[in-house]
């Protein structure tokens, strides 16, 4: 079990290039605020962190190294996919740290920015919705690039009728 722990600590250091195989069992954490589920790999997240206000839910992996934030929000102020990104994007320009917006995608409904920062890759993933959005922010260590696009593929965000 030692040694088990020892790779799981050493891993976001060397970074993670292999695949991630996404396990056949899913956990399913559904938001009847914001009406979204999502689904991700079963046993995957260790600590869960669930918002006071009912907003949605933070999952970390490898003790805190890999993060999963899915949160919903009303969209009081009426903006686009492509303006909640870009403000998102200017919130995060404005820390003390350097920020490459690496690709960018929005349409009416949808929208995702990859961007790396210090020593972090994250994908910010928008679903619009009528009177809100639903923000998916997965964040993995910078060297693990490979990774990222694993989870983004294995975490599935479902709007139930």
């Amino acid at each position: 079990m030692f040694f088990l722990n020892l790779i799981f600590a050493i891993l976001p250091l060397v970074g993670f290039n292999g695949t991630f195989a996404t396990p056949v069992e899913q956990e399913e954490y559904c938001n009847e605020r914001f009406e979204f589920c999502v689904t991700y790999p079963s046993g995957y997240f260790s600590e869960k962190v669930y918002s006071d206000n009912g907003d949605g839910v933070t999952m970390y992996a490898q003790e805190g190294v890999i993060e999963a934030d899915i949160i919903g929000a009303y969209n009081v102020m009426d903006w686009s996919v492509e303006g909640i990104l870009d403000n998102y994007f200017k919130t995060i320009k404005e820390k003390p740290m350097e920020v490459e917006l690496v690709e960018l995608y929005t349409d009416e409904a949808y929208g995702w920015a990859k961007m790396k920062y210090n020593y972090e890759i994250q994908l910010v993933q928008i679903n619009l919705l009528n009177d809100s959005y639903i923000t998916t922010i997965l964040t993995v260590p910078a060297s693990s690039p490979d990774l990222l696009d694993e989870l983004s593929k294995s975490i599935q965000v479902t709007f139930p009728v």
